[in-house]
């Protein structure tokens, strides 16, 4: 039994080793590209107020992620995104408010909470940028091992006041990553032998 366990941990190990070099090694950008065309595309939406409190969707937008639900994501992120909405998290990119809303809904699904606390914001037009407290609990986690990440999004809102870039800056390691069973004794190591 005590071989087993041994071998299963080394194989283990083996596979993330692997995705960690195969994710390095990768031919893309890691979405700087992306990121770039959305940028370009979403350039002429100039802000008619660097007032937080008069930024069409604003508010919106923070309501929709102070508690998300898997049904309020459903049904309130295709009024949040528009149709051509950009979003990346730093785990995914994604294009479009229908496949934005099923995704944060599919996220949602697997939490018992997923919340956001917004700090603070800060308007350069047309970019609205929010700094963030998200409060994650997978669902059959232990509530004393809630994942609490702080960072901070790019926001771009249409004339509707919709959201058309949305691109988060955050540490996903220590966020999420390393509360992984396996992954997270392995990214610990990597960030120890880093400093």
């Amino acid at each position: 039994m005590k071989t087993l366990v041994i071998l299963l941990s080394l194989v283990t190990v083996v596979v993330i080793v692997a995705a960690v070099v195969a994710y390095l090694g990768r031919a893309d950008d890691g979405g700087d590209a992306a990121y770039r065309e959305a940028l370009e595309q979403t350039q002429n939406h100039a802000l008619a107020s660097a007032d937080p409190a008069e930024i069409p969707g604003l508010a919106a937008f923070k309501a929709f992620f102070a508690s998300v639900t898997e049904e309020s994501a459903r049904e309130q992120g295709p009024q949040v995104y528009a149709p051509e909405a950009w979003f990346f998290d730093t785990l995914k990119e994604i294009r479009g408010g229908e496949t934005i809303a099923a995704y944060l809904a599919d996220t949602a699904a697997r939490a018992e909470r997923f919340e956001v606390e917004f700090d603070s914001v800060a308007v350069a037009s047309p970019n609205v940028y929010v700094r963030w407290t998200m409060t994650y609990l997978p669902k059959g986690w232990e509530p004393d091992r809630v994942l609490i990440s702080h960072g901070m999004s790019q926001l771009r809102f249409d004339s509707e006041g919709r959201v058309v870039l949305h691109r988060d800056f955050w540490d996903a390691a220590s966020g999420f990553y390393e509360h992984i069973p396996g992954l997270g004794h392995v990214m610990r190591i990597i960030r120890r032998r880093a400093i």
